[in-house]
């Protein structure tokens, strides 16, 4: 699995006196995972991923090669306009969840 990992550093200045000046420095490693770019979609498609991973999260959103896959029981296909049921989750699904992932969809097609 591909990371990149961002350090940064945030310096915080206090004045607590005249005289006295404290300076705390906090350093922080941003972990960004990779993986979820794909380089065979359009921007618009890698926007619409990328605000569904930001709605449920990178471990339940996946490409399938250019398949956006959510929780493994739905599927976004080309051209990224509608959420199927995988036919094994038929019997399971939440209908609540579904239409949260419609209206996903939904604003991040209007979004870009």
């Amino acid at each position: 699995m591909l990371r990149r990992f961002i350090t940064i550093t945030i310096t915080i200045t206090t004045i607590t006196t005249i005289t006295t000046i404290t300076t705390i420095t906090i350093t922080t490693i941003i972990t960004i995972n990779i993986i979820g770019i794909n380089h065979n979609v359009s921007d618009k498609v890698q926007s619409i991923y990328d605000k569904m991973v930001l709605m449920y999260g990178a471990k339940f959103v996946k490409w399938n090669d250019n398949r956006i896959m959510v929780l493994d029981d739905y599927s976004i296909d080309p051209p990224y306009e509608m959420v199927t049921i995988l036919p094994h989750a038929v019997n399971k699904v939440d209908q609540s969840f579904y239409n949260r992932l419609i209206y996903t969809l939904q604003g991040a097609i209007k979004s870009k």
